[in-house]
């Protein structure tokens, strides 16, 4: 019940953020984005090992598909999109406790190609995910402009992963932790309300639990 209380607690402050969305216009710049690509992978590779990597992704992927198959509310632009696919590219803190992703949305003919970040946070060696702002990405309203999986990696690794790396002195590659402060500011901000780590646990038993599981959306409408 601990871990589950923790996992709520988490995803219903994401329930705040999702009215925090941005348009993305549709224009790609002239830098090497597979090369930057390659570089992110290669640094995540390098720092926890293919094994924690695949176990990391696996378990955000399967958590989303939870959300959908549940018909938790917060997942809606992935179960009205055409299709949907979490980024392989996420990013982690030094502390290996945070973790930032990206869910590539494709169009359809009641959501707009988007992309949603996606939060980690790792809370005695668990982890727990809940959804950021959502990115709108302008392709106009015509059928033709729904991007591919591909072209919306490509707008991930610009707006939603650029700046996790930065050159130290020795001008090699390290990790920026202020990528992480929204993260950061999330828990801080809620955590200070409560006095005792008892008090934070039962505020997420009876409020999170109960706020979230009890919004689900089980209409098999679409979106107006």
């Amino acid at each position: 019940m601990l871990h589950l209380s923790k996992f709520f607690l988490l995803f219903f402050l994401c329930l705040m953020m999702l009215s925090c969305g941005k348009k993305v216009k549709n224009e790609q710049k002239t830098e090497d984005v597979n090369e930057m690509t390659e570089t992110y992978k290669n640094f995540m590779l390098q720092n926890i090992g293919q094994e924690d990597y695949n176990s990391i992704y696996n378990k955000a992927n399967d958590t989303v598909k939870n959300w959908v198959s549940h018909g938790v509310r917060a997942s809606k632009m992935q179960k009205y999109a055409s299709d949907w696919t979490l980024d392989s590219i996420f990013c982690l803190n030094t502390m290996k406790d945070k973790s930032i992703m990206a869910i590539l949305n494709k169009k359809s003919s009641t959501v707009s190609n988007s992309i949603n970040y996606l939060y980690g946070v790792k809370i005695e060696e668990v982890w727990y995910f809940f959804y950021g702002p959502t990115l709108y990405v302008d392709s106009g309203m015509n059928e033709r402009d729904a991007k591919t999986f591909d072209e919306l990696h490509k707008i991930a690794m610009k707006e939603v992963f650029r700046g996790y790396l930065k050159k130290n002195k020795a001008g090699e590659w390290e990790i920026n932790e202020r990528f992480f402060g929204d993260i950061d500011r999330i828990l801080a901000i809620h955590k200070g309300k409560f006095e005792t780590e008892e008090e934070w646990e039962r505020w997420w038993t009876k409020s999170v639990i109960e706020a979230n599981w009890s919004r689900r959306d089980t209409s098999s409408k679409k979106l107006q």
